[in-house]
């Protein structure tokens, strides 16, 4: 957490075309990175189906609120089939701004390997073998490409995911009581989900009592003097 992605790293997007990560990291929006590939043989497609179903319950919207940045951590994939990749998870992600928000990149390992350093995801190719051991992790990262929360493993909450999509964006998505409500939970590093902070919500509410009681005072007081006085009703009689 707090490191900065290296943004001049080059990769081929799932159009086929040069790009470097600066491209997406452009200052605008909090962007979850992955790391997979598309002919995993299970625990790429186990973390994406998880994140898909778990996205569909997050009321925030690829491409306006967030972007996707997939990378493949295998070197011999081809544009085409990231490509292919995409569109199956764009059909299950079911969102209209998924296709402009969603990026699936391909790249020689010069580029992979300081990308996966820089983030700490650990994956090594089987011996003998054309797969990958690899780790399983959700990367938050703010607008400008510094890594902010992780979730590690397949299972995800919706709402760890959206305080973690509006704490990245470090105000640029969300609204204040947005802000206000992402100030009464804390992040577990160790758990990678959100907690509350009993001690901001009593503020909180001790504020509000405050605000409460001087509102009925300034009420009363206003009632008070608007009300006729005893004596001026006996003489009036």
């Amino acid at each position: 957490m707090g490191a900065q992605i290296p943004l001049d790293l080059a990769f081929t997007d799932d159009h086929g075309l040069p790009v470097t990560l600066a491209k997406y990291f452009d200052g605008t929006k909090p962007i979850l990175l992955t790391l997979n590939y598309s002919n995993c043989p299970m625990l790429c497609s186990e973390m994406l189906n998880s994140m898909v179903a778990t996205l569909r319950d997050v009321d925030l919207e690829p491409g306006k609120d967030y972007a996707i940045v997939t990378v493949s951590i295998d070197e011999t994939e081809l544009w085409m089939k990231a490509q292919s990749t995409k569109r199956k998870y764009l059909d299950l992600l079911d969102r209209a701004g998924g296709a402009d928000g969603w990026h699936f990149l391909v790249g020689h390992s010069a580029s992979i390997d300081p990308l996966a350093q820089a983030v700490g995801f650990g994956f090594k190719k089987v011996e003998g073998g054309v797969d990958y051991a690899h780790s399983a992790a959700l990367i938050f990262c703010t607008p400008k490409g510094v890594v902010s929360h992780y979730m590690a493993g397949i299972a995800y909450d919706a709402r760890d995911i959206r305080m973690s999509f509006l704490d990245a964006g470090s105000g640029t998505i969300g609204s204040l009581v947005d802000q206000v409500f992402l100030s009464c939970y804390y992040y577990d590093h160790t758990k990678g989900t959100y907690s509350v902070e009993a001690q901001t919500v009593m503020q909180y509410s001790a504020g509000l009592t405050l605000l409460a009681i001087g509102a009925l005072y300034l009420w009363l007081r206003r009632t008070t003097a608007n009300s006729p006085h005893p004596s001026t009703s006996a003489e009036a009689t």
